[in-house]
This record gives structure tokens, C-alpha cells and sequence, in this order.
């Protein structure tokens, strides 16, 4: 996504953009915030965090799935066959104690909102523009929201009209899309054209207020 949305910004202002991506498998706005605190800004002039509805629940930055969940090994597979199965044939392996963690899902969204308003003040004390996007779940284009995704949006709202975020929420945005599952590779993540779109909203208003 960095390198499309610096190609964008290069066609919206003919001049050379630098974009940088930091994000990894299932980091959520607490895993963002420490990167941040650890390394800093790199002296960028905009500040953009692209979340999900999920991420408002995600769990604390947490070691307890390296080396025993597939997704996080502490040494290399055997074999690219192998690492193929575990990826996407074999069942997940369970982790009792991150499971219990993710069931914290009330204090998950609290913390989870403070390190968002943690993220705006770093920005803010740099004078740096910030951004604040969010997509919706696939189910929540398709069947709405459910009582808790909808609670979570409401305190996010509250959040950004307190610390006057510039915010965009894809959920209203692609309200009126004819097919959203086009818009997403799974019930999460976006499609290429999902994130074209997203990207495209995002130049505009990143060269717009420059």
C-alpha cells in the first residue's frame, strides 16, 4: 500500500514521494503506538493509521504466540512445503492464554482508544498532520454492524470529535457500494481494489491540506 500511495501522491503533485509502511500481521493501534515511541516519526510531514473495526479490540503488544502459532515461527520451516501447510491447510494451534486475553475485549477497546489518543498527541507535540482512517468489516457492509462493533464506532467518534481528528470511516464512505465483497480478499482485508480506493481517498486529502 505505501508504494501505490506514493505513486498517487507523485501523479496528484508531480513531485517525488516517500511512503513508509509500518505494520505487520495482526498489529493493532497499541503495537503502532510503540513503534512510534521506539523509533520516532522519521521526520515525516503526515501521519496516517489505517485501522479495522477489529483492531479496536485487538490484544496488547504480547510474546506469547512466537513459536507456537504458525503465523509467528522462531526458526525457519523445514521446507516450503512445509511452511505451506501450516499456513494454510493445518488447523490453528490453540493458545489458551492469548485466548483470554482476547476476551478482555471492554478494557481491549479502552486501551486500544487511549493508544490512539497517545498516536494524535505524538503528532500533534511534532506539528505533523494526522489521519485517521478506519474500514468496516466485510459483514458490517453486508448485514450492518453488530451491537458491539457499533459501540466501538460510537467511542471512537467520541474520541475523534474530542481530540479533532481528521478521521475518515470507510464504512459510510462505501455505504452505497453495489458490491462490497469485491472490496475485500477475506472478511477483513481489503482487495487490490478495496486499498486503491482507500488510497485514493487518502491522497486526496493528504495533497489537499498540504
Amino acid at each position: 500500500m505505501a508504494s501505490l500511495l506514493a505513486d498517487e501522491l507523485r501523479k496528484a503533485e508531480d513531485k517525488p514521494w516517500e511512503v513508509l509502511n509500518a505494520a505487520t500481521n495482526s498489529w493493532g493501534p497499541r503495537n503502532e503506538l510503540a513503534y512510534l515511541q521506539q523509533y520516532g516519526l522519521f521526520d515525516t510531514d503526515t501521519l496516517v493509521l489505517v485501522i479495522n473495526t477489529d483492531d479496536l479490540y485487538a490484544t496488547k503488544p504480547i510474546s506469547l504466540v512466537v513459536g507456537r502459532s504458525y503465523s509467528y515461527p522462531d526458526k525457519p520451516p523445514g521446507l516450503a512445503l512445509i511452511e505451506l501447510y501450516q499456513l494454510y491447510l493445518a488447523p490453528p494451534r490453540q493458545i489458551p492464554e492469548l485466548e483470554e486475553l482476547r476476551n478482555q475485549r471492554k478494557q481491549n477497546l479502552i486501551d486500544n482508544l487511549a493508544a490512539i489518543r497517545e498516536i494524535k498527541a505524538i503528532a500533534a507535540k511534532s506539528n505533523i498532520q494526522f489521519i485517521l482512517a478506519l474500514t468496516p468489516l466485510l459483514s458490517e457492509l453486508q448485514t450492518g454492524s453488530t451491537p458491539e462493533e457499533t459501540e466501538a464506532r460510537n467511542k471512537l467518534q467520541q474520541l475523534v470529535a474530542a481530540e479533532e481528528i481528521e478521521y475518515q470511516d470507510f464504512l459510510q464512505i462505501w455505504s452505497d457500494f453495489p458490491q462490497p465483497e469485491s472490496l475485500y480478499r477475506d472478511r477483513i482485508h481489503p482487495s487490490p481494489q478495496g486499498n486503491t480506493k482507500i488510497i485514493d481517498r487518502l491522497a486526496s486529502i493528504i495533497v489537499g491540506q498540504k
